[in-house]
Formats: C-alpha cells, structure tokens, sequence
C-alpha cells in the first residue's frame, strides 16, 4: 500500500445511545489503523454524548462535535459540518447504527490505489436488529457500463457508508449533502458524482452491515417531509441533467413522480397531492391529457367515496 493515506469517517448521530458504540467499536477494530473518526451530534436528548465521549476520551482518532445552531438540524448539515472539519486524504460517510467489517478499509483503499479511481463501493449486507439474521444484499448490482444513468434507474444502488472517496475529488467538485432532504440524500448525493466522474472501482463483497430496524430513515416510518425528499430528488434530476439522461431514465423517473402523487392521492393527501402534480407539470416532463384528466377524476373520487385507485393504475 502506498503511503499512509488517513481515511476521516463521519458520523452522524441523533439519540443513538444503545447502538453508536457497536459502530465505533467496528470502526476500531479495523485492520486500517489510519483513520479519524468525526461523530457530529444532531442534539441529542438521551446518553448518546456520553457515550461517544467515553471513547474520544480513550482513543484520541474518535473527536466528538455538535452541529453548529447556525445549521439545520439533520444528517446532512451533521455530514457537511463533519467533512469541513476533516483532514483526511479519503472520506467514508457512515451511519450510527450500522457496522464495517474489520477491512473495509484496508481493502478499499487498496483497490483506489491500485485502480487509480477516486472512488471505490463495496457491497451492503441487511441484517435484522432484533434477530441478527443476515437478510440479502441491499442490491446485488453495484457497477455497469452506463452507471449514471442505471443509478438513477435503481439497477444498480449502494448507500452512504459503502463508498470510500478521494477527498480532494469531493472538494474540487464542490460537492455536498443537501440539508433540506430528509431521505435519498445518498442518492441526490451520488448522481452528483456521478454526473462529473469517468468511472469508479468495486469490490463485489459486503464490507457493511446495515442495520434494519423501525428508527432508521431507510425502513422507518413514512412522513410528508420523506415523501417530498424523495419525490424532490426524482424532480431535481429529471429538470438538472436532463442532457444526460437517456430516454429510458427519464421514462423510469416520470413513473417515479407519477407513483409519489398516486401515493398522495389514495392516502388522501390532497395537499401534497396538489404540489407533487404542479411539480410534475413544471419539470417539462411529457404529460398526456388523459394523465392530467384521470388525475382529477381520481383526486374527486377519493376526496368523495375514498376509492378509485383503478383511474391511476400504470
């Protein structure tokens, strides 16, 4: 291995008392001892400071912060503030209550040095929280020939803490978390480097193990703040690169925006309903008037009967 590159892991965390030791623990347990570990507090109400406070205590690698007030309260204003503060020569976002193997390091920054990339994803195991039992790939594909636009298509998919990237790269290209999204962040995240990078490097293996449990934002309960998140990064993308795009993603993300207003209207959210269908309308996006006219019928079926789901049906 070349050198002895650090890696900075940021972290960050929100009422994670019984789980952030777990993930620390298997971060210093890493075969890859060069490494600092930055845990960005999102205001925390139970033992969580503490917690990490005992180990950046006894290991000088973990340093503990709090978001700064000035910033929103969220992961991504804790992710941006952790990366402004580190010094590493690579960077690992993670998350607080998931784990790394013990070389995920050594073996991704490995392959970065040997590839030359400036990125490198391995695999996600899902495992259950109370059980333990391993629960399949998160995707099984993590690499093609076409990945920006077979990411943004979902045939190939990895979260934040599967990556390990060159820093500098992130900072050049002034790439950073949107604070406003409150889920698929990694996914805005990531088709942003994607859009400007030539290729990446793989390792087609779990290195993490992410926890599936009811308070995580992947498989936690729904809110309108997630429903707008994720209908926002489907709009964004549809509306920013659109020149990139091929005409089979920009299909695939038309049927994504479609999904979220059906979803709106059979919840009888008519409020979020109405906003998803004007954005809709306004990102250019190829609309027939049948669409627009079964869209009102079904909105008035359920403001009325709550039924009509057949009007939205693909």
């Amino acid at each position: 291995m070349l050198g002895n590159p650090l890696i900075s892991i940021i972290i960050p965390v929100y009422n994670r008392e019984t789980l952030i030791g777990e993930t620390i623990r298997s971060i210093q347990e890493q075969t890859y001892t060069h490494w600092e570990c930055l845990i960005v507090d999102d205001g925390s109400s139970d033992e969580t400071i503490a917690v990490v406070s005992a180990f950046a205590k006894a290991d000088s690698r973990i340093i503990l912060y709090k978001r700064p007030k000035t910033a929103p309260k969220g992961a991504n204003a804790c992710r941006n503030y952790g990366y402004k503060k580190s010094k590493g020569d690579y960077v690992n976002w993670f998350d607080s209550d998931d784990l790394m193997t013990v070389d995920k390091l050594e073996k991704q920054l490995q392959v970065l040095q040997d590839t030359n990339t400036l990125f490198n994803v391995c695999q996600t195991m899902v495992f259950d929280d109370i059980t333990k039992k391993e629960l399949g790939l998160r995707c099984e594909h993590i690499i093609s020939e076409d990945f920006f636009n077979d990411f943004i298509s979902d045939k190939i998919k990895w979260l934040t803490q599967a990556p390990l990237i060159n820093s500098s790269f992130i900072k050049t290209n002034n790439i950073t978390f949107n604070e406003n999204l409150h889920r698929s962040q990694e996914r805005d995240f990531f088709i942003k480097i994607l859009a400007v990078i030539d290729n990446y490097s793989t390792i087609d293996e779990p290195l993490v193990y992410l926890r599936k449990h009811n308070d995580s934002i992947s498989y936690g309960l729904q809110s309108d703040k997630k429903y707008i998140s994720t209908f926002n990064v489907n709009y964004n993308t549809y509306k920013d690169f659109s020149k990139l795009l091929n005409e089979r993603t920009k299909k695939y993300l038309v049927t994504l925006m479609k999904h979220s207003l059906r979803e709106q209207i059979v919840n009888r959210n008519f409020t979020l309903a109405k906003r998803f269908y004007n954005d809709l309308l306004d990102s250019g996006a190829p609309v027939t008037i049948k669409y627009k006219l079964s869209v009102q019928l079904a909105r008035c079926s359920y403001f009325l009967f709550n039924k009509g789901y057949f009007l939205l049906k693909d």
